[in-house]
């Protein structure tokens, strides 16, 4: 019987877009639904990162109904740590974490474990807006069969506090210890990318050679760096277009607590004040496991929510 101390999640909200940010309609539910239907194992889902890695992602469990497909996401290697699984349970359609190896057989090890739930309209993920792009990957890989590429787009999803209106954000000021995902993490990977700080210092670096000691400054913090990048919204673009503008600038940005957006009359906001998420408390049922079912109700009441 459980008696874990529940395990608190913050849910964030994904728009599902096209290629095209102006389309309005998608369909990643159905063609998810498609694609599951007709998967015989896991290790059809089965992802490599890179030729030169042991980590995969793979789609291990789901839950298709007519709202929404929930989903288990894990990135696994085959290394010999904890939270292991048997290698043959592949074999079957859906592996879950309670089946537990013997000692003979071969195994891999989950290095993380993310939650998704695909509405109609939205995504709804344990993952945070900096790994928007991994979900974006893996989707775009899973989805893309019998011949069709297909291409979708994930940017969280953007709420206006109260009182202030859209085209009065005007201003996107990112600190120093921002970090941008680089060549080397935009691949999903668990990696945060550049800090604007060292982005600046090799711009500085690159223009003149009397600056040595640039390391030493900014190690003492006597050097620092912000971008500012500057948006206005066109008269004829809707709220919602811009909206949907201004969320996918925001995607590529791993730490939200260093963005600040400057309003018109010069007031500032956290770039957590515009994401929209919910925490919520999940039943824990042992240290590696958590109720899916408890967290898909609460997923699935997000979603509702978002779309009234």
């Amino acid at each position: 019987m459980a008696n874990q101390k529940n395990r608190d999640y913050t849910l964030q909200a994904f728009d599902i877009e096209h290629e095209d940010i102006n389309s309005n309609c998608s369909d990643l539910y159905s063609v998810l639904c498609q694609r599951l239907n007709r998967d015989t194992t896991a290790n059809d889902r089965r992802m490599a990162l890179s030729s030169s890695s042991n980590e995969e992602d793979v789609l291990t469990d789901f839950n298709i109904s007519e709202t929404g497909v929930f989903g288990v996401l894990l990135r696994i290697s085959p290394t010999d740590q904890v939270a292991m699984i048997p290698d043959s349970l592949f074999n079957e359609k859906t592996v879950r974490l309670e089946n537990r190896p013997d000692s003979t057989e071969q195994t891999v090890t989950v290095l993380q474990t993310a939650y998704f739930f695909v509405g109609k309209k939205f995504i709804i993920s344990t993952l945070p807006p900096s790994q928007a792009k991994r979900l974006q990957v893996y989707f775009n890989f899973l989805l893309s069969f019998d011949g069709e590429e297909r291409f979708y787009n994930f940017a969280p999803t953007i709420v206006v506090p109260d009182g202030i209106r859209l085209n009065e954000m005007r201003e996107f000021i990112i600190g120093d210890n921002c970090q941008i995902p680089t060549s080397a993490t935009n691949g999903g990977g668990t990696g945060t990318g550049m800090k604007i700080i060292n982005i600046a210092a090799e711009l500085v670096k690159s223009l003149t050679s009397i600056t040595p000691e640039i390391d030493e400054l900014i190690k003492q913090k006597i050097l620092n760096a912000r971008l500012l990048i500057t948006f206005s919204k066109p008269r004829k673009m809707t709220e919602e277009d811009y909206k949907k503008f201004l969320s996918a600038h925001i995607k590529p940005i791993a730490d939200s607590e260093d963005i600040k957006i400057k309003l018109k009359n010069q007031k500032t906001l956290k770039g957590k004040d515009v994401l929209l998420t919910k925490k919520v408390s999940v039943e824990r049922l042992d240290a590696i496991r958590v109720n899916e079912r408890d967290l898909l109700y609460e997923m699935k009441t997000f979603c509702r929510e978002l779309e009234q």
